[in-house]
């Protein structure tokens, strides 16, 4: 990429965040089709599942998740050639990239899949997608253009400019970004909570508008604490989701305490009689 291509990649990068917040004012919903009609208390396969026979991030695993929960979650990057595929890591073997591959050689060694198999194949699922990569900025909005694909989708990333960016070129899709506010305040930990928007976010100079979902990267603390936060968090009709949860009582009580979804690893969590089959 040449020096004026980034030049004029941060330029858009930017006229998209200050997008965020002129096109999102007065346009909050109060409900979006991400979250409406969810089954309480989901145990959802994070990036698909850590599968025995199948590994995450690939067809093979959401197949396996896609009877057990509603929402399937997946990992983005972008190939060289500009195609949106499904995987945790830009390095996908020893010194080589996905960002430095082209899409045809990527398929003929790998079983990544692209977004665009794992949306079609799988259309009454929601996607929770994580954005790994900011160049994919172009690719995710020309492929959110139906917005039917924007409204069971989820977009997020730990960039703040990012995804201010990503709401200002996909109005349609639920957001959620990195805040300043810490879980401390909730778990006794200090470990990050993501706010949840349904409409474009605005910027901090138009008043941020007010979250309309939680989203905690789980470590363990007090259960006391936990469902004191959960009850404030309810009143305020915040709907609550946890990552990642590997371990079967502290799942159980995040879902007891009101959690409208749970990711883990474990397949042998995913059967949970709580995940409400």
């Amino acid at each position: 990429m040449s020096f004026a291509q980034r030049i004029r990649g941060k330029a858009r990068l930017f006229r998209l965040v200050l997008r965020s917040g002129a096109a999102g004012r007065g346009q909050r919903r109060a409900e979006h089709p991400f979250v409406s009609g969810l089954r309480k208390g989901q145990v959802v396969p994070h990036q698909g599942g850590h599968w025995p026979d199948a590994h995450p991030n690939t067809l093979a695993a959401y197949r396996h998740a896609a009877p057990r929960t509603q929402i399937l979650d997946v990992d983005l990057w972008l190939t060289a050639d500009g195609v949106l595929v499904c995987s945790h890591d830009d390095e996908f073997e020893p010194g080589r990239r996905i960002s430095e591959t082209s899409w045809p050689d990527l398929a003929s060694s790998t079983a990544v899949p692209r977004f665009t198999d794992v949306a079609t194949e799988f259309p009454d699922h929601r996607l929770n997608v994580e954005i790994k990569d900011a160049n994919a900025l172009d690719a995710i909005s020309a492929l959110m253009e139906p917005d039917e694909l924007a409204d069971r989708t989820c977009l997020s990333t730990f960039s703040p400019v990012l995804a201010r960016a990503l709401a200002g070129a996909v109005p349609r899709a639920a957001h959620a970004r990195p805040t300043a506010r810490r879980a401390g305040r909730i778990w006794g930990h200090g470990d990050v909570v993501q706010t949840m928007t349904f409409v474009p976010d605005a910027t901090s100079w138009l008043g941020p508008l007010a979250p309309s979902a939680l989203r905690f990267l789980f470590s363990a603390g007090s259960p006391d604490a936990t469902r004191r936060q959960i009850s404030i968090a309810a009143k305020k009709g915040l709907s609550l989701f946890a990552w990642t949860v590997n371990d079967a009582t502290p799942l159980r009580e995040l879902i007891a305490a009101g959690f409208d979804a749970v990711l883990s690893d474990e397949p042998g969590l995913f059967d949970e009689p709580e995940n409400g089959s």
